[in-house]
C-alpha cells in the first residue's frame, strides 16, 4: 500500500505540466479572472486550419506579463498586430498578441515580469478575432500545444499519515508543532 502512495506522489508532483513538456508551470500572463473565450484547436496539418493558442478576455491597455522566464525572440508587428515571442527552457516558445511590447529582442525576462500592454490590432483577420482578448500560443519543439497544459497547476497529492498523525486543535485544524 505504501508503494502505491509513493508512486502516485511521484507522478503528480507540484509544478509539472501535462505530458512532461515542462518541469514547471506557466503563470497566467494577465490578472484574474482568467476567462478563456476561445480554446486551442490543433491544426489539421502544418499549414492547416486550427486555433494555435487560447484567447483570454482582457481590456485594451491591460498589462501582460511573461508566463515563464526566458529570452525575447521577437517583438514587432505582424499583419497589423503587435506580437511578442519568448523562448523558454525545454524548447518551449510562447507567443502573445495583440500587444505593444515593453521589451526588445534578446532581452532576458523573468516569470511575471511586465513585458507588454494589450493593444487592439489595426486590422482584424476574421470574425473569430472580434474580441477584446489576448492570444497566448505555445510551441514545444516547433509543434503547437495547448497553453492550458502549461497554465494548469498540478494538483498536490496529500497522503494520509500512518498512525495517529499530527496534532489537531479542537476546531479540527492542524496544530502548529515545533521540532
Amino acid at each position: 500500500m505504501l508503494s502505491i502512495g509513493v508512486a502516485l506522489a511521484t507522478v503528480v508532483t507540484p509544478g509539472q505540466a501535462n505530458a512532461g513538456v515542462l518541469s514547471y508551470t506557466w503563470a497566467w500572463p494577465v490578472e484574474s479572472p482568467h476567462l478563456v473565450i476561445r480554446d486551442f484547436e490543433a491544426p489539421t496539418s502544418h499549414y492547416g486550419r486550427g486555433h494555435r493558442g487560447i484567447d483570454i478576455a482582457v481590456a485594451n491597455g491591460d498589462v501582460v506579463t511573461a508566463p515563464a522566464a526566458g529570452r525575447v525572440l521577437f517583438a514587432g508587428n505582424v499583419a497589423g498586430r503587435g506580437v511578442l515571442t519568448i523562448e523558454h527552457d525545454n524548447n518551449v516558445v510562447s507567443t502573445l498578441e495583440p500587444v505593444m511590447s515593453l521589451i526588445s529582442p534578446g532581452e532576458l525576462v523573468t516569470a511575471g515580469q511586465a513585458v507588454a500592454i494589450v493593444d487592439e490590432p489595426e486590422m482584424v483577420w476574421d470574425s473569430s478575432h472580434l474580441c477584446s482578448c489576448l492570444h497566448l500560443g505555445a510551441r514545444y519543439r516547433g509543434e503547437y500545444v495547448s497553453p492550458l497544459t502549461l497554465l494548469e497547476q498540478a494538483h498536490r497529492v496529500v497522503l494520509k499519515p500512518w498512525g495517529d498523525g499530527p496534532p489537531v486543535t479542537p476546531e479540527g485544524a492542524l496544530a502548529r508543532t515545533t521540532p
